[in-house]
């Protein structure tokens, strides 16, 4: 009657973690106040911060270049004023008229290149957030270390009505915002090797079928991950006759981790 025993030699993969998902991608924003919220999602992916900042800040500024934007100043200001959206020119002063204001906002939105920008504090762990926004949130704000569904906004908020054609620059104070909480960058801790056919692991006490155990990022988002113990872990087989073998790849929650599509390499011993 013989013992079975069973280790990790080796694991590698492309760290293809994504810490955007399809649960934690929107944006919601207004350029003034009066104006309908936006809702635009951030593509999934696997983002650090500054990375993070340009795809927020590129989806702002390609919004402000868009058909979508315009209807919507041209709606809302026909809302506000009662006016329809014109550009003419008043021919007794040679001046655009009141509703000229509507088509120089949309100049000045896209003559804008930084709407929006993350930054940070590698002391802290906290993230500042500065935007040229009458409002900004969105289910992205718990991964930077703000609270979803708080309205990010200025003090002082500009109505579109408050605009005026000969102001060269519109646009209030850049708005501040530093995160109450460290950033969470990705909610998944830890990497645990599971294999059904093992037993005498023990997690926080209680038993389990984890072979090997070692940090999410212990490299950065797209370099390969390689994790080959010094010495292997041996433990007992719980079954005499091996038909067949799950290992699942998971977290500290005991949810698969998804690499998206890269190939995973497992030897055991």
């Amino acid at each position: 009657d013989l013992s079975y025993e069973l280790g990790l030699i080796y694991f590698s993969t492309y760290n293809a973690i994504y810490n955007v998902t399809s649960e934690n991608n929107s944006i919601e924003f207004k350029f003034f106040e009066g104006m309908p919220l936006v809702k635009l999602l951030i593509q999934p992916g696997a983002y650090e911060i500054p990375q993070l900042s340009n795809e927020i800040n590129n989806l702002l500024i390609e919004y402000g270049s868009s058909k979508a934007l315009i209807n919507s100043v041209k709606n809302e200001f026909k809302r506000m004023s009662g006016k329809d959206f014109k550009c003419d020119i008043d021919s007794k002063t040679g001046k655009p008229k009141e509703n000229q204001v509507c088509t120089e906002i949309i100049k000045t939105i896209n003559n804008e290149k930084e709407l929006f920008k993350l930054t940070l504090d590698l002391t802290t762990g906290r993230c500042k957030m500065v935007h040229k926004l009458a409002e900004f949130k969105g289910n992205i704000m718990s991964m930077i270390g703000f609270k979803n569904n708080i309205a990010y906004a200025p003090a002082k908020l500009i109505n579109m009505l408050e605009f005026k054609v000969e102001e060269s620059k519109f646009w209030p104070s850049e708005s501040k915002f530093w995160s109450t909480e460290r950033i969470n960058v990705s909610d998944i801790e830890t990497i645990n090797i599971e294999c059904d056919s093992v037993q005498g692991s023990y997690v926080n006490g209680i038993s389990s079928n984890i072979l090997y155990t070692f940090p999410a990022f212990s490299v950065p988002l797209g370099y390969k991950i390689i994790e080959k113990p010094f010495t292997s872990i041996y433990f007992p087989l719980n079954v005499r006759t091996i038909s067949s073998m799950r290992i699942r790849v998971i977290d500290q929650k005991e949810r698969l981790i998804d690499f998206n599509g890269e190939i995973i390499n497992i030897n055991l011993h």
